[in-house]
């Protein structure tokens, strides 16, 4: 019975450390479902992320069993309202668990918070992440001028040669900004979306915003929604963004990850 309530205390002192909060993976890694030894050792497929957002997770839920440690919860996406500057998290309902293995013969919370700092970056490592406080005012004064950022991959005149500058979008991915020297990244495969499937947005036109990196392989990582609140065509355009191709932006004739805005747009048919 002892041993039985030990794992009970454990599992609720873990759950108050965790339980909505977002922890950033080591390595960043995107997978829905993750295994790790008792060593902290990833023993599962694991696919890195470009930055910091794509190993974000949001804990719902802490669970001890038999030698275990499972943590559930979802992969949050940033809303960012340049309005104000003000930055929450969407819930995508895109579940993701990890399953730690547990040393049988050391007390399951001590050993499960020893490897947490291996599996997960410490709240010193995050912080060093944090954009600072000028990275926050260029990131919003970029999003203020969305319709121009936006509209600059498309600009067919001459090109203002600047020197390539970062973005730190929020959460600490950092890539340059697609202009200037910077050529932008081209576009290969970008289906629309489907019309959310709700009956009181039907009759809406809609139009998304999302800010995202376009990592070395094309693929759109880090994605942050542009607007002052979530809605269901924000869902929508997530989702098929994901999917996107791209050729990568390059500089000097080498790829490189490169920030841009894409529109959404949606229109009932």
């Amino acid at each position: 019975m002892c041993g039985v309530l030990g794992v009970a205390q454990s599992q609720s002192e873990l759950s108050t450390d965790l339980v909505r909060h977002a922890l950033i993976l080591r390595n960043f890694y995107t997978n829905q479902k993750l295994n790790f030894d008792s060593s902290g050792a990833l023993i599962s497929d694991g696919t890195p992320g470009f930055g910091p957002i794509d190993g974000r997770v949001y804990v719902k839920e802490v669970q001890l069993v038999a030698n275990r440690l499972i943590l559930r919860g979802e992969r949050p996406v940033s809303i960012f309202d340049p309005g104000t500057g003000d930055t929450t998290l969407l819930g995508l309902h895109r579940k993701v668990e990890i399953e730690v293995q547990l040393p049988p013969d050391k007390p399951a919370n001590d050993s499960a918070r020893a490897l947490l700092d291996k599996i997960f970056l410490t709240s010193s490592e995050a912080d060093a992440l944090t954009c600072s406080e000028d990275e926050v005012k260029a990131f919003r004064q970029q999003m203020l001028q969305s319709k121009e950022f936006v509209s600059a991959k498309k600009d067919s005149g001459a090109k203002k040669v600047t020197q390539p500058h970062q973005l730190c979008f929020p959460g600490g991915t950092r890539a340059y900004v697609a202009e200037g020297a910077i050529e932008p990244p081209k576009p290969l495969k970008t289906p629309d979306p489907g019309y959310p499937n709700d009956a009181s947005t039907r009759g809406e036109n809609k139009t998304v915003v999302l800010a995202l990196v376009v990592d070395l392989a094309g693929k759109p990582s880090s994605l942050v929604v542009i607007g002052p609140s979530a809605t269901v065509f924000d869902v929508v355009a997530i989702d098929a963004v994901q999917h996107w191709k791209f050729l990568p932006a390059s500089y000097q004739g080498k790829p490189v990850a490169a920030a841009i805005n894409v529109e959404v747009n949606f229109s009932p048919r």
